[in-house]
């Protein structure tokens, strides 16, 4: 678990242009061991492996993204969204399904999706959290944190992609943190009452936004937060 925690960061490819950091992945904790197990099974020495072969051998339900009659996840839509305002493609539901099955962090794709923290919860406030590890979320927190944002801020620091985007407020400490560390430097911008942050270094532009499913990026919402900045950093990206 140890091992687990100081490795793992998420899914995708490190040297694409667009990374997507949240503070947790969602799903049951009670799963733990079992996702321990794919990802050991695919090399526990990596930090990141492919989104879609990760899921297909975890299973557990989340196959239903990727094949059959795919449903599209939440979390994943709503940055799909954001990353189709930023390239101006038509955010149709087909096309964010296709995007999803095949694209979305996949080892050769443009894409990479972590995690702040190591270990899968079905909400912020988990209450099996305890039952199961016998600390509380806070904790837990505490306890990972800084470590996690070190390894994060060093892996951007290695790959240099164009953007970051953080998303949940909650964690603007932590996000902060992690933008501070890398010396980037806020971004004057028209928001256009859009709930996002802009910050950039001379490599990597850093964005911090409310998480997808929460209320305050219902409807367009995402998507013009990615035509946003697009239409601020037109010449980067």
């Amino acid at each position: 678990m140890k091992i687990f925690a100081q490795t793992k960061l998420g899914y995708g490819n490190p040297k694409g242009d667009f990374w997507f950091i949240g503070p947790e992945e969602g799903g049951s904790a009670a799963s733990l061991q079992e996702r321990m197990n794919v990802w050991n099974e695919l090399g526990s020495d990596k930090h990141f492996h492919d989104l879609k072969k990760f899921h297909l051998i975890f299973k557990n339900g989340t196959e239903q993204f990727f094949v059959g009659r795919v449903k599209l996840q939440k979390t994943w839509n709503g940055l799909i969204e954001i990353l189709f305002g930023i390239q101006g493609k038509e955010n149709t539901l087909e096309a964010k399904k296709e995007y999803q099955t095949n694209q979305l962090g996949a080892e050769d794709g443009e894409t990479l999706l972590a995690e702040l923290f190591p270990f899968a919860s079905k909400s912020l406030n988990d209450s099996e959290w305890m039952e199961l590890f016998g600390e509380s979320k806070k904790d837990y927190w505490d306890k990972y944190a800084n470590q996690r944002i070190e390894l994060i801020a060093e892996q951007i620091e290695i790959y240099k992609p164009k953007l970051v985007v953080f998303y949940s407020i909650s964690f603007q400490k932590q996000w902060m943190k992690i933008i501070e560390s890398l010396n980037a430097q806020p971004i004057e911008m028209n928001k256009n009452n859009l709930p996002i942050t802009l910050f950039s270094n001379e490599s990597t532009t850093f964005c911090i936004t409310p998480h997808p499913v929460s209320i305050k990026m219902n409807g367009k919402v995402k998507y013009e937060i990615g035509k946003n900045i697009y239409n601020t950093l037109k010449k980067n990206l």
